[in-house]
């Protein structure tokens, strides 16, 4: 309901201050007594008249919209009508009419006689003190609102409120909360989405998702500043030559920049592909529980993931000795060349080196082309990182290196998805942990020739029988040692 500036300057006295009872960063808030004003016409109630609607008391709150030289009073104000109008329920603050007029941006709400929940928090002042039962319901009120706003219905998208603090909850006459001020919120264009992204970080800092607010970008001046989530240990490239960080840690790695890639690929990005251009060790962070990141997306290229994908680049980007070669050659970017470099970066962990040393300018000497070099002649072992070499279990070795080398294939159409490198990944990191369980337990000395067996690439064809016989006499394991028969025992 349009409701006139004359009636509003008429029950405010212009705006007086003796009818101020709040105000805030975007506005100025008034109670006032509106008597031509059927105040339960709300926006959200969709009634073919307004004699339809029943006669109330004509309290109401008015919100006083600032002209901000940010444009944000403005922003705020259409976010709230857009949001309220949309809205009807016992726990959001009902939306009664508007006023745009002479320069004058006005919202007009029901009138919460009780005030906002924080009148009553820490404070001996307010004669009424909430007892445990009234918070609690309170408590309840507040989750039945959120519950309406985060679910998607007709005619209403799921909502983002972004400003959830106790001065936003207001209190009616029988003391149920009400959710009020959507000058912050948000929701998504597609509905299918579950995350929104902002240009600018919004709320009370007190209130703020820690995770929301450590996230974000500067730009004032000449200055141009992204604010990361910040990765404790370092980058990958740190590590690579490190004995000490052993061969499951280094697969849980390469798994989760599987997942990172599968991510990026999958088109779950706003519903585009995105081709990173840049992986490599230096570009894969550690945080504090070795969790892999990856990170530098300043060479990305993203496209819709229902749009066929060739791309012609006038120039090549990337990094020597993790590129593409038909990248590199053809200018041709798709998906299989992140795949490549993918590639690399596993061959980076399972050779504990760089791919392109610092004092190597002969390509021959970078990493992928040595790598197919010793594949060629069968000697690809020679090439691992001695300080982990003996502790990698044979097959986990094998599965890691066959889907490694696949990524280096020199036909696209040959090369695995994330997808299908994340599966043998896993795979491998299985069979290790496995082999790890073995090797530590405490066996009797006739026993040890399981292990023996173990060490062999063959032992699962071989020996199986041999194998079956020691384990049905029975086998001295540790506590929480026993999976490792059902490994040995499970059929190739």
């Amino acid at each position: 309901m349009k409701i006139p500036l004359d009636a509003i300057h008429l029950a405010t006295n212009n705006f007086d201050e003796k009818y101020l009872i709040g105000s805030g960063g975007f506005g100025e808030v008034y109670k006032a007594e509106l008597k031509h004003v059927n105040i339960r016409c709300s926006l959200a109630t969709k009634l073919k008249s307004e004699d339809e609607h029943p006669k109330l008391p004509n309290t109401v709150a008015i919100k006083r919209i600032f002209h901000r030289e940010d444009g944000q009073g403005k922003e705020g104000f259409l976010a709230e009508l857009e949001v309220l109008s949309k809205c009807e329920h016992p726990n959001i603050v009902n939306l009664l009419g508007i006023c745009v007029e002479r320069d004058e941006r006005l919202l007009v709400y029901e009138h919460a006689s009780n005030g906002s929940l924080d009148d009553y928090l820490g404070s001996n002042n307010n004669m009424i003190n909430l007892t445990w039962a009234q918070r609690l319901k309170v408590c309840i009120d507040i989750a039945h609102g959120l519950s309406y706003l985060h679910t998607t219905m007709v005619d209403k998208k799921w909502i983002i409120h972004r400003d959830i603090k106790s001065d936003n909850i207001l209190l009616g006459e029988n003391w149920e909360a009400k959710i009020a001020d959507f000058g912050l919120s948000k929701y998504p264009a597609n509905q299918q989405e579950s995350t929104i992204n902002t240009n600018h970080i919004a709320g009370t800092y007190v209130y703020l998702d820690p995770e929301y607010a450590r996230t974000g970008y500067c730009k004032e001046m000449n200055e141009k500043i992204i604010v990361y989530e910040n990765a404790s240990n370092g980058s990958l490239d740190k590590y690579l030559n490190d004995a000490s960080f052993s061969w499951t840690e280094r697969l849980k790695v390469c798994i989760d920049i599987a997942k990172g890639l599968r991510f990026l690929h999958g088109g779950d990005v706003g519903k585009d592909v995105v081709i990173h251009r840049d992986i490599k060790s230096s570009n894969i962070l550690l945080n504090k529980d070795w969790n892999a990141k990856i990170c530098g997306f300043e060479l990305a290229l993203t496209y819709p993931i229902d749009e066929v994908m060739k791309y012609a680049i006038d120039h090549v980007v990337g990094s020597p000795g993790y590129c593409d070669p038909l990248y590199w050659e053809t200018h041709m970017l798709t998906k299989e060349s992140d795949m490549y470099s993918f590639g690399v970066v596993l061959f980076e962990i399972l050779c504990g080196r760089l791919a392109c040393p610092k004092n190597f300018r002969d390509r021959s000497q970078f990493l992928d082309v040595l790598v197919k070099r010793q594949f060629k002649v069968a000697r690809l072992d020679e090439i691992v990182f001695e300080g982990i070499k003996e502790k990698i279990a044979p097959k986990s070795l094998s599965t890691f290196r066959r889907i490694a080398f696949q990524c280096l294939h020199e036909d696209r159409k040959e090369r695995p998805t994330a997808g299908q490198v994340l599966v043998q990944l896993q795979k491998a990191l299985e069979i290790q942990e496995a082999y790890v369980i073995l090797e530590g337990a405490k066996l009797r000395s006739n026993y040890k020739e399981v292990l023996r067996f173990s060490n062999s690439t063959n032992y699962s064809t071989m020996a199986k029988r041999y194998i079956n016989d020691i384990l049905s006499k029975g086998i001295l394991l540790e506590e929480d040692k026993q999976e490792i028969i059902r490994v040995l025992q499970q059929p190739t």
